[in-house]
């Protein structure tokens, strides 16, 4: 019980993580085409 609590926990982490990373990529991608239509 208390292994599948620290997996559980584990997992939480991992998502979270994974989800700022994607959610910064997305905030990148949306400044560089914000660039790119102020110099077209």
């Amino acid at each position: 019980m208390r292994s599948e609590k620290i997996v559980h926990e584990k997992k939480k982490a991992f998502y979270g993580y994974y989800f700022f990373c994607f959610r910064w990529l997305d905030a990148q991608a949306n400044l560089a085409t914000l660039n790119n239509k102020k110099t077209i």
